[in-house]
Formats: structure tokens, sequence, C-alpha cells
């Protein structure tokens, strides 16, 4: 597992640093630059307009621009917000821990809820329940997630049930310690059900696929020929065998470990 995340690490280096590239060169291509907004202010001279220009480093070769740009970043400077006038770094901050905090919710969302559905489609392969999961994972996939966002939006406004925006109410903070937090969850719950949603029909599938393979295997026939129960089968050794699998050491010697 160390291994693997080390490799995914130093794959995403480049690959952000190609996004970087790419992002940066099309912004600075396009026509006119952060400050052409105020020509059309007749207060300011174009005197004013052109020495600011220089010292933001807007006149250099685009080249130059990443450069400096880059190793900014790289010091921890992102910069300054010429809408805000603050430090590019405390606007993101606020809006980075929010996506975290989406993004670990929807995953533990998705887990929760596809892998225990993939389990019970591959017990119950070919019955109600296994095509209600096969369709579930169609639509989840194959629907657009800002469709999914706008039926959301859609749901909450026609029921009540859920806030339609914002991450708190207008009286969060007038809220006790527990009503504060239960507040929070009930704006959080829609965002992350809908983030969910492809991640989870991903681990649904693979669930009832590995599972599947598994339980045809030689092993757990002869689990069951012993006696076992169908839960202790499914628990003990398909999981066990999912491990093995997944590691490409599995052998008859440690089925009967398992």
């Amino acid at each position: 597992m160390t291994r693997l995340l080390i490799r995914r690490l130093v794959h995403v280096i480049p690959l952000l640093f190609g996004v970087s590239i790419l992002s940066f060169f099309i912004i600075a291509l396009t026509p006119g630059d952060p400050l052409s907004d105020l020509l059309s202010n007749p207060r300011i001279s174009r005197e004013t307009i052109e020495a600011l220009r220089h010292r933001l480093g807007l006149d250099l070769p685009i080249y130059v621009r990443y450069g400096r740009w880059l190793i900014g970043l790289l010091r921890g400077d992102f910069g300054l917000s010429l809408q805000y006038q603050v430090p590019v770094s405390s606007i993101i901050s606020p809006a980075l821990v929010n996506t975290l905090i989406l993004s670990l919710s929807a995953t533990l969302v998705s887990l929760l809820i596809g892998i225990p559905l993939g389990v019970i489609a591959a017990v119950r392969r070919g019955s109600v329940i296994d095509r209600m999961c096969g369709f579930l994972a169609t639509v989840s996939l194959s629907t657009p997630r800002i469709f999914l966002g706008l039926l959301a939006l859609l749901l909450a406004a026609k029921t009540g049930w859920f806030p339609i925006g914002g991450q708190y109410s207008s009286s969060f903070d007038r809220l006790t310690g527990v009503e504060k937090l239960m507040d929070a969850l009930r704006h959080l719950v829609l965002p992350a059900l809908i983030l969910s949603l492809a991640p989870l029909a991903i681990y649904l599938r693979q669930m009832r696929g590995n599972l599947l393979d598994t339980m045809d295997d030689d092993y757990v026939r002869i689990a069951r020929a012993k006696g076992l129960s169908e839960t202790a089968v499914i628990v003990k050794h398909a999981r066990c065998a999912r491990r093995w699998v997944r590691s490409s050491r599995y052998s008859a010697t440690q089925s009967e470990t398992c």
C-alpha cells in the first residue's frame, strides 16, 4: 500500500505541473489582462494603469510570469487577489476546508452504501434486488452530475426537507453545540449524497464482481459442504479470498488458514 501511494503521488506531480502550465497559458493568452477593466474608468489615467501593470509584472513575457508564479507557489505565496485586495491564500483556505469535508463525506457515504449493496447483489444474484442495484449503478454512472444536482435542488425546493444552499443556517450563531452539528449535517447530506453516487456505483459493481468470482471457487464450495453457514462463508472465506487474490499470493495452504 505504501509503494502504491508513493507511485500515485509521483505520477500526480507531472500531471499537476502540466495542468498548471496549460491553465496559466490559456488564461494569459486570452485578450486583455486583469487591469483591462480600468481602461474604461475616466478617473484613472493610462500612465497609472501602465505603471501598475509594470509593478505587477503583467508586461513581462508569459514564460517569465509563469516562472515567477511557480516559484511563489512553491514558497507558499499564492499572490494577491486584485478583486478583493487580500492574499489569495486567505480566500482559498475556507473553500479548501469545505471541499475536503464534502469530499470525505461523499467518500464515506459511497463506501458505507456501495460495499453492502455489492455484497447483497452478489448473494442475491439474479433477484429483484440484484437488478435494482444494477439499475442504480447504471443510472448513477450515466447521468451527468450537474443534472443530478439540479434534481437535488428541485427536491429541496419542493419538499423543504433540505436547505437549498449555504453551509449553515442564518441562525447558526444562536444555536447550541448539538444544534450546530445537526444544522451543518443537514446542509451536508444532500451534496454529499449527490457526489457519492458515481463512486458508490463503482464500489457496488467491483464488490459484486469480485465476490461472485470468489464464491465460485472450489474452496468456498468445500466450506459449504463442511456445513458452514452462508454468513460465515461470505464474511470469512470470501473476504480472505479477495485479499489474497488482490495480492496474487493465494494458495491452497493459505485458504485453509483462512
